[in-house]
């Protein structure tokens, strides 16, 4: 929608997950992460629960090689692992809609700067 804010009507039988970098990145780009935005309702009470799940600080962040396999495309990012992109998204780059490909580009880059 070129940036535009659309209003969506909101659904008892339903929730909104907003899925991170890291999940996108374990998709292999198959689903993409975006950037959470809400206007407040004056009329209505919001709830919001926030959950977030971090892999271990080492652990290698890859997809699995199923996925790949039955995607048939080649790997969109490379492996990393959750400190690599923690320091990235602490000391480098504010989280944004290309935080990801930022991040890709700096490992690239020999992780400089």
């Amino acid at each position: 929608t070129g940036g535009a804010w659309r209003a969506v009507r909101p659904r008892s039988d339903a929730f909104v997950l907003n899925i991170g970098d890291t999940f996108s990145a374990l998709t292999n780009g198959r689903h993409v992460s975006c950037l959470h935005r809400a206007v407040v309702n004056s009329s209505l009470a919001r709830r919001s629960l926030t959950f977030f799940l971090n892999p271990q600080l080492d652990r290698p962040v890859a997809p699995p090689t199923e996925l790949l396999a039955i995607d048939g495309r080649p790997r969109v990012y490379p492996d990393f692992t959750w400190r690599e992109f923690l320091e990235f998204t602490q000391k480098h780059y504010r989280s944004d809609s290309r935080t990801l490909d930022a991040f890709v580009a700096w490992i690239n880059e020999g992780r400089k700067g």
